[in-house]
Protein backbone atom coordinates (compact mmCIF):
# COMPACT_ATOMS: atom_id res chain seq x y z
CA UNK A 1 0.00 0.00 0.00
CA UNK A 2 1.00 3.56 -0.99
CA UNK A 3 2.52 4.92 2.47
CA UNK A 4 0.54 8.30 1.15
CA UNK A 5 -2.85 7.53 1.22
CA UNK A 6 -4.59 8.36 3.97
CA UNK A 7 -8.03 7.14 5.03
CA UNK A 8 -11.36 9.38 6.47
CA UNK A 9 -15.02 7.99 7.39
CA UNK A 10 -17.81 9.70 7.93
CA UNK A 11 -21.80 8.81 8.45
CA UNK A 12 -22.16 11.26 5.46
CA UNK A 13 -19.99 12.81 3.20
CA UNK A 14 -19.71 16.96 3.59
CA UNK A 15 -19.14 19.68 0.79
CA UNK A 16 -15.54 19.08 0.13
CA UNK A 17 -16.38 15.17 0.07
CA UNK A 18 -19.04 15.41 -2.04
CA UNK A 19 -16.82 17.50 -4.98
CA UNK A 20 -14.25 15.23 -4.59
CA UNK A 21 -16.45 11.99 -5.36
CA UNK A 22 -17.72 13.83 -8.13
CA UNK A 23 -14.78 14.69 -9.77
CA UNK A 24 -13.61 10.90 -9.13
CA UNK A 25 -16.64 9.34 -10.83
CA UNK A 26 -16.03 11.82 -13.77
CA UNK A 27 -12.55 10.27 -13.85
CA UNK A 28 -13.89 6.86 -13.45
CA UNK A 29 -16.28 7.32 -16.02
CA UNK A 30 -14.19 8.56 -18.71
CA UNK A 31 -11.58 6.01 -18.64
CA UNK A 32 -14.01 2.93 -17.95
CA UNK A 33 -17.44 3.88 -20.53
CA UNK A 34 -19.74 3.77 -17.36
CA UNK A 35 -22.21 5.89 -15.99
CA UNK A 36 -21.71 5.02 -12.63
CA UNK A 37 -23.27 7.95 -9.76
CA UNK A 38 -22.76 7.55 -6.24
CA UNK A 39 -25.96 8.15 -3.28
CA UNK A 40 -24.43 11.25 -1.12
CA UNK A 41 -26.81 10.64 1.50
CA UNK A 42 -27.66 8.58 4.58
CA UNK A 43 -30.72 9.77 4.55
CA UNK A 44 -32.83 6.18 4.20
CA UNK A 45 -29.95 4.51 6.15
CA UNK A 46 -31.13 2.44 9.27
CA UNK A 47 -28.84 3.95 10.87
CA UNK A 48 -27.67 7.34 10.36
CA UNK A 49 -25.72 7.55 12.64
CA UNK A 50 -22.96 4.99 11.29
CA UNK A 51 -20.27 5.74 9.40
CA UNK A 52 -21.27 5.02 5.81
CA UNK A 53 -19.07 6.87 3.79
CA UNK A 54 -15.24 5.87 3.43
CA UNK A 55 -12.61 7.43 1.78
CA UNK A 56 -9.15 7.19 0.56
CA UNK A 57 -7.08 10.19 0.38
CA UNK A 58 -3.36 10.73 -1.82
CA UNK A 59 -2.38 13.90 -0.32
CA UNK A 60 -5.65 16.02 -0.96
CA UNK A 61 -6.78 13.70 -3.92
CA UNK A 62 -9.27 11.38 -3.67
CA UNK A 63 -7.96 8.12 -5.03
CA UNK A 64 -11.36 5.69 -3.76
CA UNK A 65 -14.70 6.08 -2.33
CA UNK A 66 -16.83 3.61 -0.82
CA UNK A 67 -20.76 4.25 0.07
CA UNK A 68 -23.03 1.77 1.71
CA UNK A 69 -26.75 2.17 1.39
CA UNK A 70 -28.38 0.42 4.23
CA UNK A 71 -31.61 0.52 4.50
CA UNK A 72 -32.85 -2.62 5.94
CA UNK A 73 -31.36 -4.46 8.97
CA UNK A 74 -30.01 -7.26 7.31
CA UNK A 75 -28.33 -6.19 4.14
CA UNK A 76 -26.32 -2.90 2.79
CA UNK A 77 -25.43 -1.62 -0.94
CA UNK A 78 -21.99 -1.39 -1.69
CA UNK A 79 -20.75 1.49 -4.46
CA UNK A 80 -17.04 1.60 -4.99
CA UNK A 81 -14.90 3.47 -7.08
CA UNK A 82 -10.47 3.52 -7.17
CA UNK A 83 -9.04 5.80 -9.58
CA UNK A 84 -7.33 4.16 -12.25
CA UNK A 85 -4.21 4.98 -11.74
CA UNK A 86 -4.96 4.48 -7.90
CA UNK A 87 -6.02 0.11 -8.68
CA UNK A 88 -4.07 -3.10 -7.65
CA UNK A 89 -2.99 -1.26 -4.70
CA UNK A 90 -5.22 -2.80 -2.12
CA UNK A 91 -7.70 0.37 -1.50
CA UNK A 92 -10.77 -1.61 -2.63
CA UNK A 93 -10.04 -4.49 0.18
CA UNK A 94 -9.21 -1.44 2.71
CA UNK A 95 -11.91 0.78 2.09
CA UNK A 96 -14.21 -2.55 2.38
CA UNK A 97 -12.70 -3.74 5.38
CA UNK A 98 -13.34 -0.46 7.08
CA UNK A 99 -16.85 -0.71 5.92
CA UNK A 100 -17.57 -3.92 6.92
CA UNK A 101 -16.04 -2.84 10.57
CA UNK A 102 -18.15 -0.13 10.68
CA UNK A 103 -21.48 -2.61 9.79
CA UNK A 104 -20.42 -5.06 12.47
CA UNK A 105 -22.62 -3.92 15.23
CA UNK A 106 -25.69 -3.58 13.23
CA UNK A 107 -25.82 -7.82 13.05
CA UNK A 108 -25.62 -6.61 8.71
CA UNK A 109 -25.56 -10.18 7.32
CA UNK A 110 -25.25 -9.29 3.24
CA UNK A 111 -23.67 -7.43 1.41
CA UNK A 112 -24.87 -6.50 -2.46
CA UNK A 113 -22.29 -4.79 -4.89
CA UNK A 114 -23.14 -2.34 -7.66
CA UNK A 115 -21.29 -2.55 -10.70
CA UNK A 116 -21.64 -1.55 -14.38
CA UNK A 117 -21.63 -3.89 -17.22
CA UNK A 118 -19.38 -1.44 -19.00
CA UNK A 119 -16.83 -2.57 -16.50
CA UNK A 120 -16.55 -6.14 -16.31
CA UNK A 121 -13.47 -6.16 -13.82
CA UNK A 122 -16.13 -4.96 -11.25
CA UNK A 123 -18.48 -7.86 -11.73
CA UNK A 124 -15.28 -9.84 -11.43
CA UNK A 125 -14.19 -8.64 -8.29
CA UNK A 126 -17.48 -9.27 -6.54
CA UNK A 127 -17.46 -12.87 -7.73
CA UNK A 128 -13.88 -13.40 -6.66
CA UNK A 129 -15.12 -12.19 -3.34
CA UNK A 130 -18.20 -14.43 -3.08
CA UNK A 131 -20.92 -12.87 -4.64
CA UNK A 132 -23.38 -14.13 -6.56
CA UNK A 133 -25.56 -12.33 -9.51
CA UNK A 134 -29.30 -11.21 -7.65
CA UNK A 135 -29.93 -8.96 -10.27
CA UNK A 136 -30.02 -6.35 -12.83
CA UNK A 137 -31.17 -3.22 -13.83
CA UNK A 138 -31.39 -0.69 -17.06
CA UNK A 139 -30.31 2.93 -16.62
CA UNK A 140 -32.54 4.72 -18.32
CA UNK A 141 -33.09 8.66 -19.42
CA UNK A 142 -35.23 10.81 -21.33
CA UNK A 143 -34.86 11.03 -25.06
CA UNK A 144 -32.68 14.64 -25.34
CA UNK A 145 -34.72 14.71 -29.26
CA UNK A 146 -38.49 13.23 -28.13
CA UNK A 147 -41.33 15.82 -27.94
CA UNK A 148 -42.20 17.68 -25.18
CA UNK A 149 -44.50 15.86 -22.73
CA UNK A 150 -48.23 17.27 -22.77
CA UNK A 151 -48.73 16.54 -19.11
CA UNK A 152 -50.54 13.52 -17.49
CA UNK A 153 -53.52 13.02 -20.35
CA UNK A 154 -55.43 10.76 -18.71
CA UNK A 155 -58.78 12.75 -18.15
CA UNK A 156 -58.86 14.07 -14.28
CA UNK A 157 -55.06 13.09 -13.06
CA UNK A 158 -53.32 15.82 -11.80
CA UNK A 159 -49.28 15.36 -11.11
CA UNK A 160 -47.62 17.93 -8.61
CA UNK A 161 -45.66 18.56 -5.72
CA UNK A 162 -46.98 16.37 -2.60
CA UNK A 163 -48.48 18.05 0.12
CA UNK A 164 -48.34 17.97 3.57
CA UNK A 165 -51.65 15.98 4.45
CA UNK A 166 -50.89 13.51 1.86
CA UNK A 167 -48.11 12.01 3.77
CA UNK A 168 -50.03 8.96 5.18
CA UNK A 169 -51.55 7.89 2.32
CA UNK A 170 -48.54 7.94 0.09
CA UNK A 171 -47.14 6.01 2.58
CA UNK A 172 -49.73 3.64 2.48
CA UNK A 173 -49.39 3.46 -1.44
CA UNK A 174 -45.56 3.20 -0.92
CA UNK A 175 -45.43 0.19 1.48
CA UNK A 176 -48.30 -1.28 -0.54
CA UNK A 177 -45.79 -1.39 -4.21
CA UNK A 178 -42.93 -2.26 -1.85
CA UNK A 179 -43.43 -3.87 0.49
CA UNK A 180 -41.37 -3.53 4.56
CA UNK A 181 -42.58 -2.22 7.64
CA UNK A 182 -44.85 1.06 7.34
CA UNK A 183 -41.74 2.83 9.12
CA UNK A 184 -39.94 2.01 6.65
CA UNK A 185 -42.51 3.24 3.98
CA UNK A 186 -42.78 6.54 6.04
CA UNK A 187 -38.86 6.71 6.54
CA UNK A 188 -38.89 6.94 2.70
CA UNK A 189 -41.79 9.13 1.64
CA UNK A 190 -41.09 11.98 4.23
CA UNK A 191 -37.19 11.78 3.61
CA UNK A 192 -37.82 12.87 0.16
CA UNK A 193 -40.46 15.34 0.87
CA UNK A 194 -38.19 16.94 3.49
CA UNK A 195 -35.01 16.04 1.75
CA UNK A 196 -32.32 18.78 0.46
CA UNK A 197 -32.59 18.28 -3.56
CA UNK A 198 -35.24 15.65 -3.82
CA UNK A 199 -38.94 16.20 -4.64
CA UNK A 200 -42.23 14.24 -4.05
CA UNK A 201 -44.58 14.03 -6.79
CA UNK A 202 -48.09 13.38 -6.33
CA UNK A 203 -51.10 12.11 -9.05
CA UNK A 204 -54.12 12.31 -7.93
CA UNK A 205 -57.65 11.71 -9.40
CA UNK A 206 -60.46 13.57 -7.77
CA UNK A 207 -58.35 15.27 -5.29
CA UNK A 208 -56.77 11.91 -4.06
CA UNK A 209 -53.68 10.65 -4.34
CA UNK A 210 -53.07 7.60 -6.22
CA UNK A 211 -49.59 7.55 -7.18
CA UNK A 212 -45.80 8.90 -6.52
CA UNK A 213 -43.06 9.06 -7.71
CA UNK A 214 -39.45 10.28 -6.48
CA UNK A 215 -37.05 13.06 -7.52
CA UNK A 216 -33.02 13.03 -6.85
CA UNK A 217 -32.11 16.13 -8.28
CA UNK A 218 -28.07 16.24 -6.49
CA UNK A 219 -26.28 14.29 -9.19
CA UNK A 220 -26.01 14.03 -12.77
CA UNK A 221 -29.78 13.70 -13.43
CA UNK A 222 -33.24 14.29 -12.30
CA UNK A 223 -33.28 10.71 -11.14
CA UNK A 224 -36.74 9.12 -10.40
CA UNK A 225 -37.03 6.49 -8.01
CA UNK A 226 -40.55 5.17 -6.29
CA UNK A 227 -42.88 5.55 -9.38
CA UNK A 228 -45.55 3.40 -7.90
CA UNK A 229 -49.17 3.40 -8.48
CA UNK A 230 -52.18 2.11 -5.67
CA UNK A 231 -53.33 -1.49 -6.70
CA UNK A 232 -56.73 -0.25 -7.10
CA UNK A 233 -55.86 2.10 -9.61
CA UNK A 234 -53.38 -0.16 -11.86
CA UNK A 235 -54.05 -0.81 -15.68
CA UNK A 236 -56.36 2.87 -15.86
CA UNK A 237 -53.03 4.46 -17.83
CA UNK A 238 -51.93 5.84 -14.64
CA UNK A 239 -48.50 5.09 -14.62
CA UNK A 240 -48.32 6.34 -17.82
CA UNK A 241 -49.75 9.90 -16.93
CA UNK A 242 -47.95 10.16 -14.02
CA UNK A 243 -44.48 9.92 -15.41
CA UNK A 244 -45.39 12.14 -18.35
CA UNK A 245 -47.03 14.75 -15.67
CA UNK A 246 -43.93 14.15 -14.17
CA UNK A 247 -41.73 14.90 -17.04
CA UNK A 248 -43.88 18.09 -17.34
CA UNK A 249 -43.32 19.56 -14.04
CA UNK A 250 -39.31 18.65 -13.85
CA UNK A 251 -37.95 21.50 -16.14
CA UNK A 252 -39.39 24.54 -14.09
CA UNK A 253 -37.53 22.23 -11.40
CA UNK A 254 -34.11 21.60 -12.52
CA UNK A 255 -32.38 21.78 -15.88
CA UNK A 256 -31.36 18.59 -15.60
CA UNK A 257 -31.77 15.45 -17.82
CA UNK A 258 -34.51 12.58 -16.40
CA UNK A 259 -33.15 8.89 -15.82
CA UNK A 260 -34.24 5.84 -13.89
CA UNK A 261 -33.48 2.58 -13.48
CA UNK A 262 -35.68 -0.19 -13.81
CA UNK A 263 -35.20 -4.14 -13.47
CA UNK A 264 -34.24 -6.13 -16.61
CA UNK A 265 -37.08 -8.24 -16.20
CA UNK A 266 -39.53 -6.48 -15.42
CA UNK A 267 -41.14 -6.48 -19.18
CA UNK A 268 -44.26 -4.32 -18.00
CA UNK A 269 -41.94 -1.46 -16.60
CA UNK A 270 -39.78 -1.37 -19.55
CA UNK A 271 -42.39 -0.84 -22.14
CA UNK A 272 -44.22 2.14 -19.70
CA UNK A 273 -41.12 3.65 -19.72
CA UNK A 274 -40.26 2.96 -23.23
CA UNK A 275 -43.40 4.59 -24.40
CA UNK A 276 -42.82 7.58 -22.19
CA UNK A 277 -39.99 8.11 -24.08
CA UNK A 278 -36.88 7.21 -21.94
CA UNK A 279 -33.84 5.20 -23.86
CA UNK A 280 -31.41 3.09 -22.34
CA UNK A 281 -27.94 4.14 -21.22
CA UNK A 282 -26.71 1.31 -19.70
CA UNK A 283 -26.87 -1.71 -17.11
CA UNK A 284 -26.16 -1.71 -13.39
CA UNK A 285 -25.33 -5.52 -12.30
CA UNK A 286 -26.02 -6.44 -8.62
CA UNK A 287 -23.92 -8.94 -6.35
CA UNK A 288 -25.00 -10.29 -3.45
CA UNK A 289 -22.21 -12.01 -0.87
CA UNK A 290 -22.50 -13.03 2.94
CA UNK A 291 -21.09 -10.37 5.37
CA UNK A 292 -18.94 -13.32 7.34
CA UNK A 293 -17.45 -14.58 4.48
CA UNK A 294 -15.98 -11.31 3.07
CA UNK A 295 -15.00 -10.21 7.10
CA UNK A 296 -12.88 -13.24 6.90
CA UNK A 297 -11.85 -12.76 3.01
CA UNK A 298 -10.84 -8.69 3.52
CA UNK A 299 -10.55 -8.05 7.78
CA UNK A 300 -7.04 -9.06 7.80
CA UNK A 301 -5.86 -7.28 4.61
CA UNK A 302 -7.17 -3.84 6.21
CA UNK A 303 -5.86 -4.21 9.02
CA UNK A 304 -2.59 -4.40 7.37
CA UNK A 305 -3.64 -0.42 6.50
CA UNK A 306 -5.24 1.12 9.39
Amino acid sequence: MNPEIRFTAAPSPGQREKEAVRALEAVCNAADGTQFETYLSNQFNAHPEMDAFFFAWQEDDLAGVLSLYADEEDEAEVTALVRPDARGQGLFTALLGRALAALAPYGTEKLTFKTDAAFPAGAALAVALGGQLRSQEYLMAARADGPAPAGAGLPGLEVGPARPEELAALTDIEQEAFGGSRDEAARYVEGTFAGQDQLLLAARLAGAPVGMASVETAGRWAYLYGVCVAAAHRGRGIGTGLLRGALAVLPSITPKRPALSVEADNAAALRLYTHAGFEQLGCQRYYTASAAHLRQRCGAAAKDHR
